[in-house]
């Protein structure tokens, strides 16, 4: 923007200057009769009020010392215009021979009615009652810069005498400028941050509502200036760190939900691809419901927006992890919640210590001793009543001839049932025969209810075999024990005994600890899947409403982290083109909150996730609560109703939101904002834009899609399984 727009009002200059002061005579507010770097003291009177329709609480006033009509005549100091904003009424000296006139004229009043307009007050009296004074605050300085920019200093160059200035009320086309002005270096670093995202050229504005100074807003409406649109610069959130402060009910959720259809509009536009992840408390942006005329982000982007719920729904993916698939983070999740109940068993501490991260495809020893022990620990997870999925249901490991051959020969349950049946192998080649008719081939694959039993015989047999000095069950390597201690432990807890036979805590405490954290029809990682729609540039909505709420918490964390690790990773190997990515976290005092440490994940990603590309959108009703550091490092701030002196006193610190600390506590509209942006120097009051599903469909159908955009897939319809398993032997102390 670098000037203003082409006014229907005749001027002596077409400098931008000039154009600020708009018909002069019917905008006149009044004169400054006192001023100072920070503060002027404005006169006015009730016909300069009438005419230009009020003069709202922080409503903007433009302040200039020439005259619009004869503005080349003007001197050269006084070609400039100051932004006042009215903060709140000011003392004149003759305040008090006023209250004194005022009081003796309604003394002699004998009746309710009133007598004419002026109600019985003579000319004069009624001439010098009509003034009044107005305190405002001084935002900045409009000039016409060397290069002929117009440009908005944030204070005053020279203190300014009284004697010539006047004050205007800006016109509904200069207010519109006003609150959208970005200055010429602005717009140029703004320019060069866009192309280093991949912009091509300056990124387009997207309208979030219009000015809106007051609750009660008669006179605003009649006079249009609820008609000035206020834009946001896509850049400024891209990257960046916003808050969106407001108590339950005022609109904070309008206000993030208006930033996702404007992120996406401004991926439209821009050919991007910019990936969205909304962190959902409360099940309002996935779901339907009945503040924004029964719709929700996901129907009005429907064909580019995946839900993730930690319960079976049509619709949604699960949120909960596949332990059958998920091994990492399914053992990690276990293993946490052993640590939480300490006094372990040693089999279960040495499962504790266990790890199964994958080796070398390319060291077949170790390939084959994991892929060894995968499979017990998936039995273990079978015991303990972890339903699996039918494609999960069988299991695949090295199991050779040697081995086979001693489970058949050493164990002493699986002899009684041979002699039963009436078998007997002399050789290992028959002995190996013989078990795999019975339980089928490892290599090729057996059912986890097979592989439990086979793997209850391979316990028995390695416990005979260990007595004394021996290693155990040998591998194909003489002398070397098939089995590792950790492998040991799990089959301990397979059976519920430790090796001496005593009953030990096992499949019911695993159980209680992964049940609420698994599904069958979960992913092997979310967090990725997550992370590869976000990249495709969808909207990923995380639904946080169901399930238990130490799980919704881990799951968020984990995708969190897993989130910015990965854009750490590709900004470290491509620092020119990180991945675009707006995280919006609701109920954020919950996550970033004063007593989270440093190094958590979210207060990580709030301090260093712009450098990664991850722009990070937070909603409170308690910005108090959330970490100084955060709040000090936040760009934009949309501040809706706030009842409590402790938020408000938060907020003033900040910018210059002190001017709006009573209209906050008071105003309770829904979507009434105060507005601090990167581009905009000063807090604009705004009206946010009701998000209209019906209407961002039909705007957004004529906008198409960016290049290279696909549609979601389409959720696969889940059917829950009848499933049984195999009842346990025995119970478990």
């Amino acid at each position: 923007m670098a000037g203003l727009s082409k006014s229907s009002s005749v001027f002596a200059s077409q400098d931008p200057i000039a154009k600020m002061i708009q018909n002069p005579s019917e905008n006149l507010v009044g004169f400054v009769v006192r001023t100072g770097y920070d503060e002027f003291t404005v006169l006015t009177n009730d016909y300069f009020r009438e005419k230009i329709g009020g003069v709202p609480m922080n409503s903007f006033l433009l302040a200039a010392s020439f005259d619009p009509a004869k503005y080349d005549e003007a001197r050269d100091v006084d070609k400039e215009v100051l932004l006042l904003r009215v903060t709140d009424s000011a003392a004149l000296p003759q305040d008090d021979a006023k209250l004194s006139s005022m009081v003796e004229h309604h003394q002699g009043h004998v009746q309710a009615q009133r007598l004419d307009i002026r109600d019985g007050l003579e000319d004069i009296t009624q001439s010098q009652l009509q003034f009044s004074g107005l305190k405002c605050n001084v935002l900045g300085t409009f000039y016409v810069d060397h290069r002929a920019h117009l440009e908005l200093g944030s204070d005053i160059e020279d203190f300014q005498s009284v004697s010539q200035l006047r004050v205007y009320k800006p016109t509904t086309e200069v207010l519109q400028e006003i609150v959208n002005f970005v200055s010429h270096d602005r717009q140029e670093k703004a320019l060069a941050d866009a192309a280093k995202s991949g912009f091509h050229g300056q990124p387009h504005p997207i309208r979030v509502g219009h000015v809106r100074y007051s609750s009660t807003r008669r006179l605003q409406v009649q006079h249009k200036y609820n008609t000035a649109e206020v834009l946001i610069h896509p850049l400024d959130f891209l990257s960046r760190r916003t808050g969106v402060f407001g108590m339950t009910r005022t609109g904070k959720s309008n206000t993030v939900k208006t930033m996702v259809a404007a992120v996406f509009e401004s991926g439209i536009r821009n050919h991007m691809k910019i990936g969205q992840l909304i962190f959902d408390p409360n099940g309002e942006y996935a779901n339907a419901n009945g503040q924004d005329d029964s719709s929700s982000i996901a129907e009005v982007f429907s064909d580019n927006t995946v839900r993730y719920r930690g319960r079976v729904t049509k619709g949604f993916y699960d949120l909960r992890d596949n332990f059958y698939r998920s091994l990492i983070n399914g053992l990690q999740t276990i293993q946490d919640g052993l640590q939480q109940q300490g006094n372990l068993s040693q089999d279960l501490h040495s499962f504790f210590g266990m790890t199964l991260e994958e080796p070398n495809s390319k060291d077949v020893s170790k390939t084959n001793r994991y892929q060894k022990s995968v499979a017990i620990y998936k039995a273990l997870l079978y015991a303990s009543n972890l339903q699996p999925s039918k494609i999960d249901d069988i299991v695949m490991f090295p199991m050779g001839e040697k081995v086979l051959s001693q489970v058949y020969q050493h164990s002493e349950t699986l002899q009684e049932k041979e002699q039963e049946a009436g078998e007997s192998h002399s050789s290992q080649a028959a002995r190996a025969g013989r078990m795999r008719s019975v339980f089928g081939i490892p290599e090729s694959g057996i059912t986890l209810r097979k592989a439990r039993e086979l793997f209850s015989y391979v316990r028995e047999a390695n416990i005979a075999l260990s007595s004394g000095a021996g290693v155990g069950i040998e591998s194909s390597t003489k002398n070397k024990p098939w089995l590792e201690p950790h492998d040991i432990a799990m089959l301990n807890l397979i059976a519920g005994k430790n090796t001496d036979g005593r009953r030990i805590r096992a499949t019911g405490t695993i159980n209680a600890i992964a049940r609420d954290y698994h599904a069958p029809n979960g992913s092997d990682n979310i967090a990725a899947d997550i992370f590869a729609h976000l990249r495709e540039g969808r909207i990923v909505i995380v639904d946080l409403s169901v399930g238990i709420p130490s799980v919704r918490i881990d799951r968020a964390n984990q995708i969190a982290q897993y989130v910015f690790t990965e854009c750490q990773r590709l900004f470290n190997e491509n620092p020119a083109q990180p991945p675009r990515i707006v995280m919006y976290i609701e109920e954020a005092h919950n996550l970033i909150s004063k007593d989270a440490e440093p190094n958590d994940t979210w207060p990580r990603i709030a301090k260093e996730g712009a450098k990664a590309g991850i722009a990070l959108v937070y909603a409170t009703q308690e910005p108090s609560a959330i970490s100084s550091n955060v709040l000090a490092n936040t760009e934009n701030m949309f501040v809706t109703h706030l009842n409590n002196d402790d938020e408000l006193r938060t907020i003033a610190k900040y910018y210059d939101f002190k001017d709006f600390t009573p209209s906050i506590k008071k105003a309770q509209d829904v979507g009434f904002a105060r507005m601090k942006t990167l581009s905009t120097p000063f807090v604009v009051p705004v009206q946010i834009e009701r998000f209209s599903p019906e209407a961002l469909k039909k705007h957004f159908a004529t906008l198409g899609r960016f290049p290279g955009f696909t549609s979601v897939p389409e959720v696969p319809e889940i059917v829950e399984e009848e499933w049984a398993p195999e009842p346990e032997e025995g119970e478990e102390d």
